[in-house]
């Protein structure tokens, strides 16, 4: 991902979100209120779609995975602040490439490895404790 296509994923976050949104059985549509509860709704779909990381990181999900991860990651920026950007700089960075959210408080977020580490470690509860640990943080 160059920064213009960084830019364009950005432009292009509610046509996206719309696109999930639509892709969903209405009445989960309504538990998705980008509240921080939301997030264990949704990783409660991610875990009983994908059973496994490996399955959710296929290509053939690459879109599905991505609109995930806006979903978390707009979900923690409307709810403990934050920007969106891109490492590209340090291809040894763990985010390079990929949109992270910033924030002077609780530093750098990657929703697609929560979404990823959510199908692994299949808790349930996992982009929520997170996103909740941040939140307190910020809130201190």
């Amino acid at each position: 991902m160059t920064r213009d296509d960084f830019e364009y994923w950005l432009i292009s976050m509610d046509d996206e979100l719309d696109i999930f949104f639509s892709s969903l059985p209405s009445d989960f549509v309504n538990k998705l209120d980008f509240s921080l509860d939301s997030l264990i709704e949704l990783e409660e779909f991610v875990l009983d779609k994908y059973a496994s990381a490996n399955l959710i990181m296929d290509q053939t999900n690459k879109m599905e995975l991505d609109r995930l991860s806006r979903y978390v990651g707009e979900t923690i920026r409307k709810s403990i602040g934050g920007t969106w950007d891109i490492e590209l700089e340090d291809s040894d960075n763990a985010y390079y490439k990929l949109p992270i959210l910033v924030h002077k408080k609780y530093g750098k977020e990657c929703p697609v490895t929560l979404v990823t580490t959510c199908a692994d470690r299949r808790k349930g509860d996992f982009i929520f404790k997170i996103a909740n640990v941040k939140k307190k943080y910020v809130d201190s």
